[in-house]
């Protein structure tokens, strides 16, 4: 039998897909690379509905999926959605967070006047009010929130950045994978070692506060479990 075919088979559960879900530009690409190179699977990457997920069982098909395009006809109760299938004492569920304020301030028009409600983001978020990408990142952790605790892992971006070692025997039970291929995965070309870019630097005070009280005004209990790291005291 191949090494790779014995990886699949008798390292990973083939019956337990593993969905890992995140906001844009939080680093599930880096992590995909990563976990392909540890187990010798690929991922499904859906970016809209289509009749191969719609019909398809997910069991004919890999059992990893990246999802970071985050909404009803993905999860929750749309009735064609890839979702319908899931089972949560069964299928396991990673989600990846990143500064909020990194999301935010990445597209601000710095000639705009910043206002949660209004239109100040320039690029492709122009047409979006910073509070829809706000109730977006929520989204997240609110379905994250509701998984069952031994079916789940979060991890934010930041410590993945400062220690990816740590971070990779975090998620090598998970995704089926042994600690010292981990030290293979470091010393090869593929592995991309990367800096955090602070896209809120030089943001005025005023406006990250803006952002952290609608949060916190909006999503007090998710907040306060998830996000105070990044809190602005």
């Amino acid at each position: 039998m191949p090494e790779d075919q014995n990886i699949r088979e008798h390292v990973m559960p083939p019956e337990q897909n593993i969905f890992v879900l995140s906001y844009p530009r939080s680093g599930s690409h880096w992590l995909m690379k990563n976990i392909q190179f540890l187990t010798k699977e690929y991922w499904q990457t859906p970016s809209k509905v289509s009749k191969r997920f719609i019909d398809g069982d997910l069991r004919d098909t890999n059992r990893l999926y990246r999802i970071h395009k985050f909404n009803d006809q993905f999860f929750g109760n749309h009735s064609r959605s890839i979702f319908f299938r899931y089972e949560k004492e069964r299928d396991f569920l990673v989600v990846i967070l990143r500064n909020f304020n990194h999301h935010i301030f990445r597209y601000f028009e710095k000639s705009c006047e910043f206002n949660i409600g209004t239109n100040c983001l320039r690029g492709p978020m122009r047409k979006v009010a910073p509070k829809f990408l706000l109730d977006y990142y929520m989204s997240i952790l609110n379905f994250y929130d509701k998984w069952p605790e031994d079916r789940k892992f979060l991890y934010y971006y930041e410590d993945k950045v400062g220690n990816p070692r740590k971070t990779l025997c975090q998620l090598a039970p998970i995704f089926g994978f042994k600690n010292d291929q981990i030290n293979e995965l470091m010393a090869s070309d593929l592995f991309e070692i990367r800096e955090i870019k602070e896209h809120s630097a030089g943001t005025p005070q005023e406006h990250l506060l803006e952002v952290q009280n609608y949060l916190i005004s909006e999503y007090p209990r998710l907040f306060h479990k998830y996000l105070t790291r990044y809190q602005i005291y």
